[in-house]
């Protein structure tokens, strides 16, 4: 293969997802016209969940051309970490979304910050959409090499699919991060937990 060759896939990967992209988003538009105009309560919660699902189809061609890419890690605070998860779903417009979250953490970490942040959205997205109407939590637990970020989903919800976050945990993988389900952490609540190293070193 020449050398050339992973740029040109690359590239023609990003053009035909960036196509792709917008459709989704003329679909999400149609989507939200709708739910915003009918009267009719079936069709408007019919509209949301198109919504929502176009908004987890964006989110794998995002996730996918970020894979692509050559890691970009930064430092940054677990605290800005958080918060630039926060505004990721604010700008999805998700606010309503129910989240307690933890209070400030300011170890640090070097990760690729884009990366992460849009798989921990989309799993928040996901676990949203399994769990209408309850509340989710963020646990940030620190131990001497690294951080644990828990997304923990309500006792009351659905349990999601035994390999759900296998995707997503192979590319964290791949950048020294660990990502696992488990439903110890929290008696019987389900959670998703993030392992960071805090020394850079990876984590086992």
């Amino acid at each position: 293969m020449p050398d050339h060759a992973p740029e040109l896939i690359y590239r023609l990967i990003r053009r035909h997802t960036h196509d792709l992209r917008n459709h989704c988003s003329g679909i999400g538009l149609a989507a939200t016209l709708l739910e915003e105009l009918s009267e009719d309560p079936e069709v408007t919660a019919t509209a949301h969940r198109l919504k929502r699902q176009v908004a987890l189809i964006e989110f794998d061609i995002k996730l996918l051309l970020l894979t692509l890419e050559n890691p970009c890690p930064v430092t940054v605070s677990v605290s800005d970490l958080l918060q630039f998860w926060r505004m990721k779903l604010q700008s999805l417009g998700e606010e309503s979304l129910a989240i307690t979250w933890p209070e400030a953490c300011e170890a640090s970490v070097a990760l690729d910050s884009r990366l992460v942040v849009q798989v921990l959205s989309d799993l928040t997205l996901r676990a949203g959409a399994r769990n209408p109407g309850l509340c989710l939590e963020v646990v940030v637990r620190l131990h001497p090499q690294m951080v644990v970020i828990d997304l923990v989903e309500p006792r009351e919800g659905l349990k999601p699919p035994a390999d759900y976050v296998n995707d997503s945990a192979a590319i964290l993988a791949e950048r020294g991060l660990k990502l696992t389900a488990s439903a110890d952490i929290a008696g019987d609540r389900w959670a998703t937990s993030l392992s960071i190293p805090l020394d850079g070193s990876r984590v086992s």
